[in-house]
C-alpha cells in the first residue's frame, strides 16, 4: 500500500530534526521501511569497585589551573561530596 510520503523529499533532517516534528515515531520510522518495538533491556551489572573518589579530585584540581568557570567548579565539588558520602562509589 503506497501512502504520500511526510518527509519533504529534497529537505536534509538532521537527527535532532526527527524529534522536532510533530509526528509519532512509528510513522517517521515507516518512511524508512522500519519499526521498532518496546522492551525491558537488561543489562549486567558491574559488580567491581569504582574508585572516582581520587579521579574527581584531581580534576578539581586541574580546574584551578585552567581557570573552568566558576558554576563548572561548584558542580564538581558537590558530585565530589556526593561520592564521597556514599561507600558505593569509594
Amino acid at each position: 500500500m503506497n501512502r504520500p510520503s511526510i518527509l519533504q523529499p529534497g529537505t536534509n533532517y538532521t537527527f535532532s530534526k526527527y524529534f522536532e516534528l510533530p509526528l509519532a515515531p512509528a510513522d517517521i520510522l515507516a518512511e524508512f521501511d522500519c519499526t521498532y518495538e518496546r522492551k525491558r533491556l537488561d543489562l549486567p551489572r558491574y559488580e567491581g569497585s569504582i574508585k572516582c573518589l581520587d579521579f574527581l579530585k584531581r580534576i578539581l584540581q586541574d580546574i584551578k589551573l585552567y581557570r573552568v568557570p566558576e558554576e563548572l567548579e561548584e558542580l564538581l565539588r558537590i558530585l565530589v561530596g556526593i561520592i564521597s558520602s556514599s561507600g558505593d562509589y569509594l
